[in-house]
């Protein structure tokens, strides 16, 4: 576990600058190709981890059902096969990974900063969570929201309305469940188990600043979906 104890925010910072610098650059080269491979390997990478957790605890007969892990593995497989199966534009591919991004930044900074009151629905999942980091998250999603759609060129049709709209409350869910997924198992990291096995230990670290793909994925999963049957939705 030294990688985690390792980790800063300066670090996490920077490598995820890095990352995401190299996915857009890429993604605008080959047309989102080498964007779409890469979600879907990060979505059965968060499967995996709750998988070998879920073996892990079951093992030591420590619980009998994982509820919230059950949710967030269908979430998980059902985002890689809308991935996989729906083709979407680079530009599409920024709008919504960009507003998951920009509603976790909004909701960490606008917690920590000016974060008292927690909500009551968040208390025993989240416990970390308050109405200004969520008011927070409704601020910088609606800004990137907005002007992503304009800077992007993509159209104000009611698909992307409606995501630019509510998909801080997908997100929102996404996170809260993953949240439960991670108590149920007992874990503060969803890659605790895998970051010492030998193939995937290494693979694992290249999220040490996430803690495990689960982590980024919760919220991804949730707002993929929505989103991709959204543009399904949009074409009738």
């Amino acid at each position: 576990m030294k990688e985690l104890k390792e980790l800063t925010v300066q670090k996490a910072t920077l490598d995820t600058l890095i990352i995401c610098a190299i996915i857009f650059v890429s993604s605008i080269i080959w047309d989102a190709e080498p964007l779409r491979w890469i979600l879907i390997a990060a979505l059965l990478m968060a499967v995996i981890e709750l998988l070998t957790t879920s073996v892990h605890i079951l093992g030591q007969h420590t619980k009998e059902f994982l509820y919230f892990n059950g949710f967030m593995a269908m979430f998980l497989l059902l985002a890689a096969c809308l991935v996989f199966f729906k083709h979407l534009s680079w530009q599409q591919y920024v709008l919504c990974l960009g507003l998951i991004m920009a509603s976790d930044a909004g909701g960490l900074f606008f917690g920590r900063l000016f974060g008292k009151k927690r909500p009551f629905f968040s208390k025993k999942l989240s416990p970390n969570k308050t109405w200004a980091g969520y008011l927070g998250e409704l601020i910088t999603t609606w800004t990137f929201g907005w002007l992503g759609l304009f800077m992007l060129g993509l159209p104000l049709s009611w698909p992307n309305v409606i995501f630019v709209c509510c998909g801080f409350v997908v997100c929102a869910i996404g996170d809260l469940i993953g949240s439960g997924a991670k108590r149920e198992l007992g874990v503060k990291h969803s890659n605790e188990y895998l970051i010492d096995v030998p193939f995937l230990g290494r693979i694992e670290c290249l999220m040490r600043s996430r803690h495990g793909f689960l982590d980024c994925m919760d919220s991804a999963s949730c707002a993929l979906i929505f989103y991709i049957i959204l543009q399904q939705l949009g074409r009738f």
